[in-house]
């Protein structure tokens, strides 16, 4: 005869000793001579849910409950096993009468924070945490699992303080570590989070995910090359990790490995089609590849899949505001606002539209707004320097202007010397100043008309410039000494980059110094231009209509070739001032003889000048063209995009900086056609009456 006491006791052990396996058929045994015993049905049903059995587990803690429906345990371990069935509901509604029955139960406390968490309920989660530290202060798995949840809040700084308090009371606890590293990279801690990595990895190392974030933290220190070793690892310890490839691909956008970067978020996608973290970063790839459609089209997807992220509104605002859809781009950054109240980016960016189609003081409030969340954001600064500056505050605007040596996108453009900067505060009498050119060629020969301003003041100059402008600056009205880029020099008492110097000398639009010319052609040039274009038997017009391509503003800047068709028909002589052309305008010049080309002979801007010198008029888009022919005082004939440039303020059709110059604005944006028109007439009256 079976003595059921006895296997019952023999089950116990084993179940305590955990060989559930051993014990299950053990109880199952002593279950068959007693069906209605909760605490058996417990047991059995917390054995079958250890040995992975949910649906047997399921069904004896169900039974379990049945019959001992104030049993907390039995309501707190069905709970796990429809949590493990994918039945969230249930379980919570397990767990919330575990803790009616018990509400000291710490494990009911915590699994219940634990689901609502996986529920995305963080502030719930954390409630039901704190409840159980209050009760067991102790608990490593309340303080980490708290950390996470505060890290899903936000709260970077509380979760660092409870993965802390974690490690204190177990210093080797994984998760604990891999959370405080977490937390770090999302206080811009980067080195920290490396160190805390590390941690995680000395202790466990084949933890893909601490590989995978330890390369984000590497990333964000600058460390590109290490940073894909830590991904490569990930990938190594995990195939399927999507989040590592689509983080590796960010690194090798970084570093402009373009294709690479494709091909790791085609990856990801592959792994994980319903990433939208991924499609955001293929469409940024996109985007910074001018596929804006396809750019578009990723951003959208993204937000599909992920209607309550932000970012996603954000970049597809961005790649509508470089389609020239306004409106849409407006609304999508009012909605990634709506989503994240303290988006600085988004204010930033909807500024950047509102500044597009000149709503200039809704503009101003956006890039306020996006400083005062972030007051040393240098993206927002520069933002509302240019809408300043083109509104003609130049008190302002030169100064806010300054941002942009802090700016992530152009901050590495700026020399880090050990010498004093000078922004006007030192006399520089008798001083070695270096100056050096910034930016754009264009920039380059506007803003050296200072340079004479500065000898003046008895600085002993040198002028660092890219070569193509070596020759063409030799010729201003100063004593300097002229250094190629490349060439640093090391001797010299401050420095002080070129666009600064109008804030140095308080420029404002009233003394803007334009005493033109300040730049001339070489006389041997000259001639030797005059010599092969032989004697004039019309009036000479040089046309420039495109420049760079990778300019910021190029798209709004430059227009076709064919665009230009209607000029062609005055009785003038047409000279090419482009020095490179686009494929599309090939197929167009081809089929014109109404327009001579010289781009083989123009090796620098010394060149052009010299062209330029054999030109009655110059008619060009904003590029240094115009640049260098207001510069040399010729007649300048400047093509603006609706928002122009800020350099040439509004509603003028004049400009202080090129006493010879005379702007052509468009009407509405895009409005090509209109400004064309205005400048056949004009060029009209400019030949009849010989210039």
């Amino acid at each position: 005869m079976i003595h059921l006491q006895a296997v019952f006791h023999a089950a116990l052990q084993l179940h305590e000793a955990g060989r559930v396996a051993d014990a299950i058929p053990l109880y199952r045994l002593v279950l068959s001579g007693n069906p209605d015993n909760g605490e058996l049905l417990y047991l059995l049903g917390t054995a079958c849910h250890q040995a992975c059995d949910l649906a047997s587990a399921i069904d004896f803690l169900g039974r379990a409950v049945v019959l001992s429906p104030d049993h907390a345990f039995a309501h707190n371990n069905l709970g796990n096993a429809l949590k493990d069935e994918a039945q969230a509901d249930a379980a919570l509604s397990c767990y919330d009468r575990a803790i009616a029955l018990k509400a000291d139960y710490v494990e009911a406390l915590c699994n219940r924070g634990l689901l609502l968490a996986q529920r995305g309920k963080h502030a719930a989660a954390l409630r039901d945490y704190d409840a159980a530290l209050g009760l067991a202060p102790g608990l490593v798995e309340a303080h980490r699992a708290r950390a996470a949840a505060l890290l899903d809040l936000g709260q970077a700084e509380a979760a660092l303080a409870s993965c802390d308090t974690a490690i204190g009371l177990n210093r080797d606890d994984v998760i604990a570590h891999y959370n405080r590293g977490n937390a770090l990279i999302d206080l811009g801690r980067a080195d920290e989070a490396v160190g805390s990595y590390d941690r995680v990895i000395a202790l466990q190392p084949d933890h893909a995910e601490a590989f995978c974030n330890r390369g984000l933290a590497l990333r964000m220190l600058g460390r590109f090359d290490e940073a894909l070793v830590s991904l490569d690892r990930a990938i190594v310890l995990n195939p399927d990790h999507a989040e590592a490839f689509s983080h590796r691909g960010v690194v090798h956008r970084d570093l402009w490995q373009y294709e690479a970067a494709f091909a790791d978020y085609e990856q990801a996608i592959a792994l994980k089609p319903d990433y939208a973290l991924v499609f955001c970063h293929r469409g940024v790839l996109r985007y910074d590849l001018r596929q804006l459609d396809l750019a578009l089209a990723d951003f959208e997807r993204a937000i599909l899949l992920g209607p309550d992220y932000a970012e996603a509104y954000n970049y597809c605002g961005n790649a509508l505001k470089e389609l020239g859809r306004d409106t849409e781009a407006l609304a999508r950054y009012d909605e990634a606002i709506a989503l994240k109240p303290d988006f600085a980016a988004a204010y930033s960016n909807r500024g950047n539209t509102l500044h597009g189609v000149l709503r200039l003081e809704d503009a101003l409030a956006d890039y306020d707004r996006a400083i005062a969340l972030r007051p040393d954001y240098a993206d927002a600064l520069w933002n509302k320097a240019l809408t300043r500056l083109l509104m003609g505050d130049y008190r302002e605007g030169w100064a806010l202007y300054e941002s942009r040596l802090e700016k992530e996108s152009t901050r590495d453009n700026y020399y880090r010397f050990p010498q004093p900067a000078w922004r006007g505060e030192q006399d520089i009498g008798g001083k070695r100043l270096l100056i050096y050119a910034e930016q754009g060629a264009g920039d380059a020969i506007q803003f050296c008309r200072y340079l004479p301003t500065l000898a003046a003041l008895g600085a002993e100059l040198t002028f660092l410039v890219p070569a193509p402008l070596v020759a063409l600056v030799s010729s201003l009205p100063c004593v300097m000494t002229i250094v190629e880029k490349g060439f640093l020099p090391s001797q010299f008492d401050y420095h002080c980059p070129l666009m600064s110097l109008p804030l140095a000398l308080a420029t404002t639009v009233d003394t803007i110094p334009a005493p033109v010319p300040y730049l001339f052609a070489d006389v041997a040039k000259t001639a030797q231009w005059q010599a092969r274009l032989g004697p004039a038997k019309k009036l000479r017009v040089g046309v420039a209509w495109s420049g760079a391509e990778n300019h910021r503003n190029d798209a709004n800047r430059s227009m076709p070739f064919a665009r230009l068709a209607r000029l062609f028909d005055t009785a003038v002589e047409f000279h090419s001032l482009q020095n490179n052309y686009r494929d599309t305008d090939l197929l167009v010049l081809d089929h014109y003889d109404v327009i001579v080309r010289h781009e083989t002979m123009l090796e620098d801007f010394s060149d052009t000048a010299a062209l330029i010198a054999s030109m009655d008029l110059v008619i060009s888009v904003d590029t240094a063209v115009a640049h260098l022919a207001g510069a040399m005082g010729k007649p300048v004939w400047i093509l603006l995009p609706y928002a122009p440039d800020y350099r040439w303020l509004l509603g003028r059709e004049d400009s202080p900086w090129y006493p010879t110059a005379r702007l052509f604005r468009q009407r509405e944006r895009g409005d090509w056609a209109g400004v064309v028109a205005s400048l056949v007439e004009a060029l009209g009256r400019f030949s009849a009456c010989g210039g």
